[in-house]
């Protein structure tokens, strides 16, 4: 998210309507960022190897 989205959103009344459909489509955005980074974090990330334990 850019910086310039929260000043918008701290200049904008409490009571405006569009205050909180810009609050949810933020949200949807964070939230989308954070997906594909845990994705990407996934594919980097080495699994341990194991032995396998026949006793």
């Amino acid at each position: 998210m850019n910086q310039n989205f929260y000043k918008e959103l701290q200049q904008m009344s409490r009571n405006d309507e569009m205050r909180a459909q810009m609050l949810i489509k933020g949200l949807r955005e964070i939230l989308k960022e954070k997906k594909e980074e845990n994705l990407i974090s996934k594919m980097k990330r080495n699994k341990p190897k194991t032995n396998p334990n026949w006793n």
